[in-house]
């Protein structure tokens, strides 16, 4: 159904190595691309939620360790 050799289909299933054309007539022959249609849509991001993301990231300077004063 893919117009593809056997091994190449044994090969992509169990080790997941093929080409993109490969996974595409797989696809196709399953009749799958309505599943994978929101797999391949990347999600629509806010400024806010890249810079609340970016912020997330950031590494901050350590404080400098005060000393204890035991009072007694």
């Amino acid at each position: 159904m893919t117009g593809s050799s056997l091994s190449s289909i044994r090969r992509l299933e169990a080790r997941g190595q093929g080409t993109l054309v490969l996974l595409v007539r797989v696809v196709q022959a399953l009749q799958a691309g309505t599943q994978l249609e929101s797999f391949l849509v990347q999600p629509t991001l806010s400024i806010a939620d890249v810079e609340r993301a970016v912020a997330a990231t950031r590494r901050q300077r350590a404080g400098v360790p005060r000393k204890r004063s035991d009072v007694g």
